[in-house]
């Protein structure tokens, strides 16, 4: 027979409250641990692409140009950590670059994150704003967002990085914005079950007119008694728009987004595209 007396309570209780401190200082040391491995992983990363650009003469053609030597090393490097691991060399240079960034660049996240007081999400966090700053401007930039990185969860520093490398940076917004915008592109990036994403990046206000469009000619399916979802109605509106040029006003009569069910409601929420920060 199981006690139910208030001190059986007590004790079962207080062997709950000691089993979860338990877990929990387990679970942090495991972090701890991950931390101290994400920041070797990154050494020799790091190591390895210095020690590509190096031997990159020696190693490629002399057919190749210089630069071109480098990459090509870099690619051999990178191909043969991906087959040690398994993984797509893709992701081991993109993995490279970010620990260039850390080992080189910032020293002292490389050292938080190896003494466990921040997660490689921070690191990443911070090396991804800091590429954004002169040179000129890094130390007091990380002088200011480390702290905040070690308190503070890799989602809320994300914001928090942003807000203080614009109010650090040496250059005037509008330096930035041009420069920025230099770097505008679209990129393809393929998915699994015959899918692919399509990534545009461009400046605010033309991000903001092409999501209020989509949202639009969403919203007149939706008011036309379409079921599909507010996700799948801003997918094909703005595949419309930029197969076929069709504009919000002639959705209704557009092949692509040409109502394929009805429903007998036309009062369904407005669609909203989802923000990501």
């Amino acid at each position: 027979m199981t006690e139910t007396t208030p001190a059986a309570a007590i004790r079962a209780g207080d062997e709950y409250a000691a089993q979860l401190a338990e877990f929990s200082d387990e679970w942090a040391e495991l972090h701890r641990q991950q931390a101290f491995l994400d920041a070797r992983k990154a050494r020799l990363l790091a190591r390895s692409a210095a020690y590509a650009d190096a031997f990159a003469d020696a190693t490629v053609p002399a057919i190749f140009p210089p630069a071109e030597r480098q990459a090509l090393s870099r690619r051999s490097t990178c191909a043969a950590l991906a087959m040690a691991t398994r993984m797509p060399e893709r992701t081991v240079q993109l993995a490279t670059n970010d620990a260039e960034r850390l080992v080189n660049d910032s020293p002292a996240v490389l050292a938080s994150l190896e003494a466990g007081r921040i997660s490689a999400w921070h690191a990443k966090v911070i090396t991804d704003q800091l590429r954004d700053v002169p040179i000129a401007g890094r130390a007091a930039f990380l002088d200011q967002v480390l702290p905040e990185a070690e308190r503070m969860t890799a989602a809320g520093l994300k914001s928090r990085a942003r807000v203080l490398r614009e109010r650090l940076h040496p250059e005037s917004i509008t330096a930035r914005a041009v420069r920025a915008e230099a770097d505008r592109r679209v990129e393809f990036e393929p998915a699994a079950d015959g899918m692919a994403w399509v990534h545009l990046f461009t400046t605010a206000p033309i991000a903001q007119g092409i999501i209020e469009r989509i949202e639009a000619a969403a919203a007149e399916s939706r008011k036309a008694g379409d079921t599909r979802t507010c996700a799948q109605l801003q997918a094909d509106a703005l595949a419309a728009l930029a197969l076929t040029g069709v504009t919000p006003d002639d959705v209704m009569s557009s092949p692509v987004l040409r109502t394929r069910s009805r429903c007998r409601s036309t009062s369904s929420p407005p669609c909203r595209s989802p923000s990501r920060h």
